[in-house]
């Protein structure tokens, strides 16, 4: 039998305990291990790294994992560092106590977690955040103090089941413990560090580019040492080349005395750096090692073609949104670490052009399902310890979920998220009957991180129509109603049809200048902003008569513009529009990135905090979507329509659910010309730059046409 097993009390409310067994197998062979730890373990078995975890989850349900490992016969020893922490990780749940559940089976031989193992408190571990409880954590480490020998007891039986830890009458008796459902995450090869500045006192390194790692140092004895994990070098006015080593660098740190003995320090925890600075007896530091971790991305999207610039466009992308994805989708590995679903939704896209692997996907969207309130709003940010409502943030929750189903076709996995989206469209409707609109909202209506606003918020008064927000309510209708559709929800679609035309009729009648064929921001505040355009637009709110007058104004600079998070959806209305070849200058922003030495895309275009944001990777998506022109909807069908811009030749592979689709087109003299080789038995359309579309099945195709880009 199983038994959740705890230490008799907690010596501190943060901690590292060690948990141990000592037993002998009968046989050599390669064993099964189920494992769980609150709030998160490392697995050693005889010194040698075996995996760690558990899975983050949402607050009703814990992750177990489940691995194999060879184990040799004879004696064993079990080693589970298991971290504690009970008031500053937002998304780990805590308990009380530290707590394990374990289960080894060699063939008939099983070890358990039961009284007989030994725990200990590991004295010199402290812990500490530097930023909103979102990080970390960070470490203070005296080597040499001695451990604190801790009693063992059982506190709950417990039956490892995929479906969860339930018994015979229904009941789980501490919390719902389920299989991990995304793959093992472990630390990849080494990554070399190079020294780039020193003294006596400090070591500079550089890791040649952003990564999210696991490290390694090896300290000799007396040694007393500070590390800092740097984004970037900073100066007084602020940021220039990311890697000019005049700078400064600032940031996040670990510190550790050895005491009298030797001491292989590595943190609990991945840390987020392209660069690192060791301060203190720098001459007793033997080596530092980094191994990569984040989410085990199969990737079989790729990209190239004749821009040097979009190539690095490629590059970055895929290193920016490595480094943001782990076991949730994370906005940012340095200063949050927290899945939020207006990025999450961005993220979740561009992921869907590098993988085929939609295992995040569904963990994401039911994760912000549970964090439903009842009064319909999902919250921002989940899994979280603590609420936070943005409530144009939860409509995005419903894009991620249409686009999941045109992606995959899952009409069974969507259809039990019906309730969940009339409840979240409930909230709106109700303040839509009190007002005759959408208003500002007593939670934080941020929009985008735009100089002029407020914290990210238009500044609007009290009461009067958010035109931004009801464009997003009407956006989110549209999209509900494709989903009710899909799934044969005809009668609660038409509801939302109804809901649109009456909230585009009000927002048409209250916020829409004719003499500037603008929208305002607000229906008293008489400001503009590019975000309306794109939201009218994409909603379709704007009446057919209006479409191009609203349009023209994407590139108006005397409105308000919009920063990296909205960049995705200005692409979307050149798509929409017809003129995605006139978006190639939206680019720009990324080649600026790259001059500045980046090699993660930056939260926002001024003065950013954060360097590695991934609602930034959007050039991954438009290389594969609209260049390579793959896409795909509900109709078993592929979707070929490629963008030319200025380049003369792209290529790529492209993941769908019905297989790979590997893309070569060459422009050379006014002659385009397009291979394809594509999952067979599957219908594509092929629409050339001309307008002309051609319908076939095979799987290899080849097509050429004349063009000129005057056409």
């Amino acid at each position: 039998m199983n038994y959740y097993i705890t230490p008799d009390y907690a010596p501190a409310p943060n901690g590292l305990y060690l948990f141990e067994k000592t037993f002998e197998l009968k046989n050599e062979g390669v064993a099964t291990i189920n494992i769980f730890a609150a709030s998160r373990y490392i697995l050693y078995i005889n010194g040698k790294y075996v995996c760690e975890g558990p899975c983050r989850s949402h607050e009703k349900v814990r992750f177990y994992d489940c691995i194999e490992t060879f184990l040799k016969q004879g004696e064993n020893h079990i080693t589970v560092n298991v971290l504690h922490v009970t008031d500053f990780l937002t998304s780990v749940y805590d308990t009380v106590l530290p707590e394990l559940v374990f289960e080894l089976t060699l063939g008939e031989e099983v070890v358990s977690s039961d009284a007989s193992w030994q725990i200990k408190f590991m004295s010199g571990y402290s812990y500490k955040t530097y930023h909103m409880k979102t990080t970390g954590p960070y470490e203070w480490i005296v080597a040499d103090k001695e451990c604190t020998e801790l009693g063992c007891r059982q506190i709950a039986e417990c039956t490892f089941r995929e479906k969860g830890s339930f018994n015979r009458v229904g009941h789980s008796p501490k919390y719902i413990l389920e299989k991990r459902p995304l793959p093992m995450i472990y630390p990849q090869k080494e990554q070399k560090l190079n020294i780039i500045k020193k003294g006596n006192d400090f070591l500079e390194f550089d890791a040649g580019e952003y990564m999210t790692a696991k490290l390694k140092f090896v300290i000799g004895k007396n040694a007393t040492i500070k590390i800092i994990y740097s984004e970037c070098y900073e100066f007084e006015d602020g940021k220039r080349r990311r890697d000019d080593a005049s700078g400064q660098l600032k940031g996040f740190y670990d510190f550790v005395e050895t005491g009298n003995e030797a001491f292989v320090y590595e943190p609990f925890w991945y840390r987020a750096f392209r660069f690192i600075r060791i301060e203190g007896t720098v001459d007793k530091l033997e080596t530092v090692t980094a191994y990569r971790v984040n989410y085990p991305i199969e990737l079989s999207g790729s990209f190239e073609c004749s821009d040097e610039y979009f190539n690095k466009m490629q590059r970055i992308s895929v290193n920016t949104i490595r480094c943001c994805t782990h076991e949730i989708i994370a906005d940012c590995p340095y200063y949050e670490q927290q899945q939020y679903s207006m990025d999450s939704y961005i993220q979740l896209a561009v992921i869907s052009r590098m993988t085929a692997d939609k295992r995040l996907h569904r963990k994401c969207i039911n994760e912000f399902v549970h964090g439903q309130h009842e009064n319909g709003l999902i919250q921002s940010i989940y899994p979280s310890t603590e609420v936070q409502f943005i409530p144009g943030f939860s409509l995005f929750w419903i894009m991620m979920l249409r686009d999941y189903l045109s992606d995959t076709g899952d009409t069974e996995f969507v259809s039990r998220y019906v309730g969940n989206i009339d409840n979240l469209l409930g909230y709106f409707d109700r303040v839509v009957r009190s007002n005759g609109y959408v208003t500002n909202s007593p939670y934080w209506d941020f929009v985008d991180w735009v100089p002029e606003w407020n914290f990210g918020a238009v500044p609007l008064r009290n009461e009067e129509a958010h035109t931004i927000y009801n464009l997003y309510y009407a956006y989110a209708l549209k999209n509900a109603s494709y989903i009710l559709k899909v799934i044969g929800r005809n009668s609660l679609a038409d509801e939302y049809e109804a809901r649109h035309k009456a909230i585009a009729e009000t927002v048409n009648q209250i916020c829409f200048d004719s003499e500037r064929a603008l929208y305002t921001d607000g229906s008293v505040t008489k400001t503009y902003s590019m975000h309306t355009v794109i939201w009218s637009i994409l909603s379709e709110v704007v009446p057919p008569e209006n479409f191009y007058d609203v349009l023209s104004h994407i590139a108006d600079n005397s409105i308000s513009k919009c920063s990296y998070s909205m960049k995705y959806f200005v692409f979307r209305v050149f798509e929409k529009a017809g003129i995605y070849d006139k978006a190639f200058s939206l680019f720009d922003d990324w080649r600026k990135m790259i001059d500045l030495g980046c090699t993660t895309w930056c939260e926002n275009p001024d003065s950013p905090r954060s360097e590695c944001h991934g609602w930034s990777s959007v050039p991954l998506y438009e290389f594969s979507a609209n260049i390579l022109g793959v896409k795909t909807g509900i109709e078993d069908e592929i979707v070929i329509n490629p963008s030319l811009g200025h380049l003369t030749y792209a290529k790529g592979t492209v993941p769908t659910r019905f297989g790979i689709v590997k893309i070569s087109w060459h422009f050379n003299e006014g002659v385009f010309e397009i291979r394809i080789n594509s999952p067979e038995k599957t219908r594509k359309k092929l629409i050339l730059p001309t307008g002309e579309i051609f319908d076939f099945e095979n799987d290899d195709a080849f097509f050429k046409c004349n063009y000129s880009i005057e056409d």
